[in-house]
């Protein structure tokens, strides 16, 4: 005999599965799902609860991973980074491709107005990063210039024709 809702094997000598046996137990119906606890409380208001609004930065007081970004717990197992979270709600989709640049230099906060959305490459630029630091040199380390005519990439690196013909 196959179950009435679901048409799998039926348990026992009812006329449903075990799953729709012990809903039609508890509560009288095999389609009542009973949930508990209180109602959800919907996404948005929960995470506007664990921002606090300062002058400048809002800062994000729920859980901030050890690199510094804000976590937020959208669904059961889905987290976001605050800072995605607080920009496509406030201002919409973020572009493909794009990364969100925190222009105020603070990883936790989610002020929508202090992210900005650009390029991979732009936002390793903006950073206090390694590679920021090699972009700003203008002369290699024994002193040439980093110009057209004395540059040469390799492998993705800038060297200095001059040092490579001296050596």
């Amino acid at each position: 005999m196959l179950c009435l809702v679901c048409e799998t094997t039926c348990y026992r000598k009812s006329n449903y599965c075990r799953k729709h046996h012990e809903r039609w137990i508890r509560h009288g119906s095999p389609h009542i799902v009973q949930k508990k606890g209180p109602p959800p409380i919907a996404p948005e208001l929960r995470f506007w609860s664990k921002v606090k609004k300062t002058e400048d930065c809002w800062e994000w007081q729920g859980y901030v991973r050890p690199d510094g970004y804000g976590d937020f717990s959208l669904a059961h197992r889905k987290n976001i980074q605050a800072h995605r979270f607080a920009y496509e709600n406030r201002r919409g989709p973020i572009p493909p491709q794009a990364q969100l640049d925190h222009r105020c230099r603070n990883r936790s906060c989610v002020n929508p107005t202090h992210l900005q959305p650009v390029s991979p490459q732009t936002n390793t630029l903006r950073g206090e990063t390694v590679a920021r630091a090699n972009s700003a040199k203008t002369h290699c380390p024994q002193g040439h210039p980093y110009s057209l005519e004395n540059t040469s990439f390799r492998q993705g690196r800038r060297t200095c024709r001059t040092c490579h013909r001296e050596r």
